[in-house]
């Protein structure tokens, strides 16, 4: 459940967050601006995010990637090695990768 926030505490958070995530300003450079240690820009972010003020989508993330994490922790996937997964369709049809 998101957090209830006074509007001044949501601009400060908003105003934090898109200086980091849409001009790609670093945490410290965000600090410099606005007066404030390092540690409480990254606390701020973190807060912009379970506030809901920040709600990170990732577009396009497909089967292969949803493949390859489960994978990966198993051991079996290597840097550098990828494991190519087929689509349902693909599947059906007797497609290889």
């Amino acid at each position: 459940m998101a957090e209830e926030l006074g509007w001044d505490d949501h601009e400060l958070l908003a105003r934090i967050a898109h200086r980091s995530y849409v001009d790609g300003r670093t945490q410290e450079e965000i600090a410099l601006e606005f007066g404030l240690s390092r540690p409480k820009v990254q606390r701020l972010l973190e807060r912009a995010r379970t506030s809901g003020v920040v709600d990170i989508h990732i577009q396009g993330v497909g089967h292969r990637l949803l493949l390859q994490e489960p994978i990966a922790h198993l051991g079996a996937l290597h840097v550098g090695r990828r494991v190519q997964a087929l689509s349902p369709t693909a599947a059906l049809l007797g497609q290889r990768p």
